[in-house]
């Protein structure tokens, strides 16, 4: 099992004298760069000193110890594997360059065939007449379950071979295997809301630990500043959520950040969500003739629907113009007795409820039952439309008539 890896892993690096001496030396550094590199733990020389910074700081010590005739090569192992500094260089500040400039990925790397990548660019680098004789290849990795387990016997037999060949130190890096929580969504009930309004979100966290954690805290920002704190318990490789309300103060589209504040593994502990505030709530009328929606836009505008409202927030349109349109500029579209709806505006006005979207669908004189049920409007609607009524009464006086909907 892989308890049994590091003591082994650690025997094989008996085989190499880490000071440089008077023979060039090509020192060939082989970094892990698993997303668990990533992983901060305090220690006393630095509070949260992340691993992949800890691999830093052992490489540049080990530069320091290098001769001034030695030369220096880079290799990362992940998915796939690559050669930074394929070529020997003296120029040693490279190699530090190099991995502060390196992006860790979100993913475990390849260990056996990173391995045996590092044998074959060192099986070409022995071909040079100019190479160094002397090679000493330094493994740095925190050595996770993780990262080594899913194929160690392959791992193993890869390091087997490259240390039979090349003198090998193993440079552990990190204390005990990490722990992980993640940040798997964050999600508004809505992308519009009218300045004012509750923004209602969920942050849904997922714990990849084999035990419980307790009293994990949720850090929720508003546009870079805390406004919510909250807590709770997560049993093992399970998921919990946090759902929360907050107002915005400013018109326009602002930043809600959920963050895991003391998960150490921080590369998967944040996510962020924009969504647009609005002075006023945007309402689409879609008619099939001129001003038949007036008096359901005079009814609805004594209603709180749009109280605050200016002219301007009230569009009207056809049904042709509606496909052309972005419905995205709304979050209100009325639909008044259409008579005709094609396919595509349909598909459209779907993908507009999907999204968030509010959409009120009147039915009247023009309604067909045919139109409706041959676009499938169920899976709209809710329902499926028999027959039209027999009240043939559809007028309305304005002077008795009161909103039932606003």
């Amino acid at each position: 099992g892989l308890a049994l890896a590091r003591p082994y892993l650690e025997a094989l690096s008996s085989k190499s004298d880490p000071i440089a001496g008077a023979q060039a030396k090509l020192w060939v550094f082989v970094v892990d760069t698993s997303y668990t590199m990533a992983y901060g733990e305090s220690n006393s020389d630095e509070a949260d000193e992340s691993r992949w910074q800890q691999a830093i700081e052992k490489t540049k010590a080990r530069i320091e110890e290098s001769g001034p005739n030695d030369s220096f090569m880079l290799i990362t192992l992940g998915k796939p594997s690559a050669a930074p500094i394929r070529k020997p260089t003296r120029e040693s500040e490279r190699v530090v360059t190099e991995l502060i400039r390196l992006q860790l990925p979100h993913q475990r790397a390849d260990i056996p065939i990173g391995l045996t990548y590092v044998s074959s660019i060192l099986e070409q680098t022995k071909q040079n007449p100019a190479a160094p004789k002397k090679i000493e290849v330094l493994l740095l990795s925190d050595f996770v379950g993780a990262t080594w387990q899913p194929a160690f016997e392959q791992s193993e037999n890869a390091l087997v071979q490259l240390a039979s060949k090349y003198p090998l130190k193993v440079i552990p890096l990190g204390n005990s295997e990490p722990t992980n929580l993640v940040l798997q969504d964050l999600r508004a009930e809505s992308s519009h809301h009218l300045l004012g309004e509750e923004i209602r979100a969920t942050a849904t966290i997922f714990n990849f630990n084999s035990r419980p954690e307790s009293n994990v805290e949720v850090s929720i920002s508003l546009n870079d500043q805390k406004v919510i704190s909250e807590t709770l318990d997560i049993p093992a490789q399970s998921i919990g959520s946090v759902s929360f309300r907050l107002k915005a103060e400013d018109a326009g589209f602002n930043r809600i950040t959920a963050s895991l504040p003391q998960d150490n593994l921080t590369v998967d502990n944040q996510r962020h969500l924009v969504v647009e505030v609005r002075d006023n709530r945007r309402i689409l009328f879609v008619e099939s003739k001129k001003d038949e929606t007036r008096m359901i836009r005079l009814a609805l505008s004594a209603g709180d629907l749009l109280e605050g409202a200016t002219r301007g927030d009230v569009t009207v349109l056809s049904p042709i113009d509606l496909l052309a349109s972005n419905l995205t500029d709304w979050e209100v579209i009325v639909c008044n007795d259409l008579g005709y709806l094609d396919r595509p505006v349909f598909a459209q006005l779907q993908s507009f409820v999907q999204r968030g979207g509010n959409l009120i669908i009147g039915l009247g004189p023009a309604t067909t039952s045919a139109m409706w049920n041959n676009l499938d409007s169920e899976t709209l609607l809710g329902f499926q439309l028999v027959q039209a009524s027999a009240e043939k009464l559809w007028d309305i006086d304005p002077l008795e008539y009161q909103s039932s909907i606003a």
